[in-house]
């Protein structure tokens, strides 16, 4: 008994180092790497374009772009509390980020608590009430690695841990907002101006039955009265925008607006999914159209390629930094310049 207790209390720290180890390569192996394999894959085979195949692998890179700001997340929170971290610690913060659906909680919890607080309010749009839960989520990162800095920057409070886990997360925000000026902002937009401009041409330029094939079209008349022996299309996406409607319709109440097009775009909080709507005087009635199928796929293909290359760049950044620091601490990088420098 004395033995295998003996054995337990030496081998104890080897086994869950061991453990540890099997964990992260597992994730690493089973998750992170397929994810972007596959989304690789399917740009090389042009899968990425067909719909369902977009829809599955853009849901399975969000998810792992998720979890991995999670961690950068965590291992900020915890940098914060404790001033040095060892494998057990970062095998229990990937685990958390990996499995308990903290980036959802954020979502459904925390971001609504802090909307009433009022805190965003400067943020919202002209009559709108809702805003992306990204900024709940940016506003706490951005917190935890202010945080991080002052102790950091602190000499009483600075240790080498910290500094690393601050490089990784000023790196994974700078990524972020890179890829999100090129991508979302940047192609994504472009690409909407491009076709809500056509859409105002067409509706002008061609006759109204043609232009609202495969569209959502409501008629009025002079009186902004609905003529419902002509709609066509939709009527829960009509009823689901009849906001824009009423609004068009106090637009045109001047007259001197009587000869421009009331038009927009409404879609989903991440910009995944676009709807353009346009209200206008044509043929002496008046035309509401709303098209949700202009921009499909788009802004979900824009989210894919945003979520993968945004994880790739935390990956190597956490996972990369987090080795570097290991090496540090373990003498291997002074080992390797000296292996190096005998070599010479």
């Amino acid at each position: 008994m004395n033995n295998i207790k003996t054995w337990w209390n030496t081998n104890c720290n080897k086994i869950i180092r061991n453990f540890c180890l099997i964990l992260i390569i597992g994730i690493v192996t089973i998750d992170l790497f397929p994810s972007w394999f596959n989304t690789i894959h399917a740009f090389i085979n042009g899968s990425i374009f067909n719909e369902k195949e977009l829809l599955s692998l853009t849901d399975k890179v969000v998810s792992v772009h998720s979890k991995l700001l999670t961690l950068g997340f965590l291992l900020a929170v915890f940098l914060i509390i404790k001033k040095r971290i060892t494998l057990i610690h970062f095998s229990v913060i990937l685990f958390a980020s990996w499995f308990l659906n903290i980036y959802e909680l954020m979502d459904e919890s925390i971001h609504p608590l802090i909307m009433n607080t009022g805190i965003f309010s400067h943020f919202l749009r002209s009559g709108s009430t809702e805003l992306n839960p990204q900024y709940t989520r940016l506003t706490l990162f951005l917190l935890a690695t202010i945080i991080l800095f002052i102790l950091s920057y602190r000499s009483k409070t600075r240790t080498i841990d910290r500094s690393f886990i601050l490089l990784i997360n000023l790196s994974m925000i700078v990524t972020t907002f890179i890829f999100h000026l090129v991508i979302p902002m940047g192609i994504l937009k472009y690409t909407k101006e491009e076709r809500m401009n056509t859409y105002v041409s067409n509706i002008q330029e061609f006759p109204i039955d043609f232009f609202c094939k495969n569209k959502t079209c409501i008629f009025f008349d002079k009186e902004f009265k609905e003529k419902e022996e002509k709609f066509i299309g939709d009527r829960n996406l009509f009823e689901q925008h009849n906001g824009f409607v009423n609004y068009s319709k106090e637009f045109f109440k001047n007259k001197e607006n009587l000869d421009y097009p009331v038009y927009g775009n409404a879609g989903d909080f991440v910009g995944s999914t676009s709807i353009f709507q346009i209200c206008i005087l044509k043929d002496e009635e008046f035309v509401c159209a709303f098209d949700n199928k202009a921009m499909k796929n788009y802004g979900i293909l824009a989210k894919a390629i945003f979520a993968f290359l945004v994880s790739i760049a935390h990956g190597v950044w956490i996972f990369g930094g987090l080795l570097l620091l290991a090496m540090h601490k373990t003498r291997a990088i002074k080992k390797i310049a000296h292996g190096t420098n005998n070599a010479n």
